[in-house]
């Protein structure tokens, strides 16, 4: 696999890795995935039979841009980048992280990456994630703190025909009160994002990956055990716009991540 990569953070354009596929991704079997690597970034596949090689691109930004304070060079994926680069990791962290969090993790995803949940549905799912139960009675202020320092929003959506919330609010549906978290980009000039260090760490250090629902190639559906573990965790999670799987898209399970893309 030869792997074109314009680096924002270090010299060099062209890496050569060797890298085997499997049913659970892309592994690398030598070499190092750019320190400026993220989840969700771009990817533009192609093989060549002739010579047997496989290249992959990088599509890189006309403007660097900061999301959530995390420096982005290339184009992504808003819902897989906010979905698996949580704001902190699974041993500890503030109330107020752990509430964007998630939000971030087990919301409603729009394509900007904007997270919707209902608020009746936070602390449960807080819980889920690990948030431990004694600081449960800090939630009411430290989300009436974010509200008002503009970091998440509350919004109207409505139950749907399934009694699931839904947003935007549908018309004539009954309403329901929803949390809004949408993520913080900024442009950044290129020179500063050249100043910026990669740290090599991000990125590969172990973590939880909640469930999500992945595109399929064209012409695959997803097993019986894949809509069975959808459905499973559709009853436990009341995710918001929470639809059954649709033809073409399968469900992987929450798993932990060990630092591979």
């Amino acid at each position: 696999m030869t792997l074109i990569h314009r680096s924002t953070l270090l010299r060099g354009e062209k890496a050569d890795l060797v890298a085997l596929a499997s049913a659970e991704g892309l592994r690398l079997k030598s070499g190092e995935w750019p320190r400026d690597f993220f989840p969700g970034i771009f990817l533009d596949c192609t093989w060549q039979p002739n010579n047997g090689r496989f290249i992959v691109k990088t599509r890189r930004l006309t403007q660097p841009l900061s999301v959530e304070g995390r420096s982005v060079g290339y184009q992504y994926d808003a819902q897989v980048l906010m979905r698996d680069a949580g704001p902190i990791s699974e041993h500890g962290g503030s109330v107020a992280e752990w509430v964007i969090l998630t939000m971030r993790t087990l919301g409603y995803l729009d394509p900007d990456g904007r997270a919707v949940l209902a608020e009746d549905a936070l602390e449960r799912n807080m819980v889920e994630l690990g948030f431990p139960t004694a600081r449960l009675p800090q939630l009411t202020h430290v989300v009436v703190r974010l509200v008002r320092e503009g970091r998440i929003q509350r919004v109207e959506g409505s139950l749907g025909p399934d009694g699931r919330p839904v947003y935007p609010a549908l018309r004539y549906r009954p309403p329901v009160e929803l949390l809004s978290f949408r993520p913080r980009i900024v442009e950044v000039h290129r020179a500063e994002s050249r100043s910026q260090q990669a740290d090599p760490r991000v990125g590969q250090r172990p973590h939880k990956v909640a469930g999500f629902v992945r595109r399929l190639p064209s012409g695959h559906n997803a097993s019986d055990e894949a809509r069975e573990a959808h459905a499973d965790a559709r009853r436990r999670a009341e995710l918001a716009n929470d639809a059954p799987l649709k033809p073409g898209f399968t469900f992987v399970r929450k798993h932990r991540r060990l630092g591979s893309l």
